[in-house]
């Protein structure tokens, strides 16, 4: 991104993983390009120009999160949130990553005020 940037948008990884923390890590899309890598427990930060954009993570190669609508102006900082859905129990995500891996994540924004 250039210069011009004039929002900040954060994808936290906050998938909860046990093996290799390399091997955890979410793709980050914005706009259908991938733009960047979310490790396990961190940040990747993203300036972004004004506008509607639209964020996705991924895992591997099948397991994605719905795609997140952003609208952004100057000054704004969203931070969104990647995890796998913890409203279900272990047994149940485990059958979701198996029958519906398009739905296995969850991208969830939380709004920050930086001004």
């Amino acid at each position: 991104m250039s210069g011009d940037s004039e929002a900040i948008v954060t994808v936290h990884n906050d998938y909860a993983w046990i093996g290799d923390p390399r091997l955890g890590k979410f793709a980050v899309f914005s706009d259908g390009q991938k733009i960047g890598y979310a490790g396990v427990g961190s940040s990747l930060d993203l300036p972004m120009p004004s506008g509607e954009h639209r964020f996705q993570v991924r895992f591997r190669r099948w397991f994605r999160s719905p795609e997140v609508l952003c609208s952004l102006k100057r000054g704004d900082h969203v931070v969104l949130h990647a995890d796998l859905d913890q409203t279900l129990s272990l047994p149940q995500r485990m059958g979701k990553m198996f029958v519906a891996p398009r739905h296995a994540l969850t991208l969830q924004t939380e709004d920050v005020d930086i001004r």
